[in-house]
């Protein structure tokens, strides 16, 4: 099987590289980006990507909403997870764009829980369908 892809879109480095060493440490192949842009390019690039982790309020031309809705509408497979610094947003982003949402701050291992039952949810539906 091969190796499952998180991108992780997170501006603060302290933030981001703790995180994508846990997730390297879980078994995930892990992508990093600074800002939306950069993730933009990634997941144009690759179509291997299965979860995209939208932290904090990344830069760019495009904000954390609108990414994760053109994700949704490139038909791209990844699932998307935005973690938000209120809860509102957190809820808000549920709502709009992704398949999940994370208070910030969030513990690693609660991320890695989510992008497990995320991929499990994906596959389930995909053995059905």
């Amino acid at each position: 099987m091969a190796q499952q892809c998180v991108l992780i879109v997170e501006p603060d480095l302290p933030v981001r590289h703790p995180v994508a060493e846990y997730l390297r440490k879980c078994g995930y192949q892990v992508l990093e980006a600074v800002n939306t842009d950069e993730a933009r390019i990634l997941l144009t690039r690759k179509d291997d990507i299965d979860v995209v982790l939208i932290g904090g309020m990344p830069p760019g031309e495009t904000d954390v909403f609108r990414l994760a809705q053109w994700i949704r509408a490139q038909n791209h497979r990844a699932k998307v997870i935005i973690a938000g610094t209120v809860e509102k947003t957190a809820e808000t982003a549920g709502k709009l764009c992704s398949e999940s949402s994370l208070p910030h701050p969030y513990h690693p291992q609660q991320l890695h829980e989510e992008i497990k039952r995320l991929l499990a949810a994906h596959k389930r539906s995909n053995d059905e369908g």
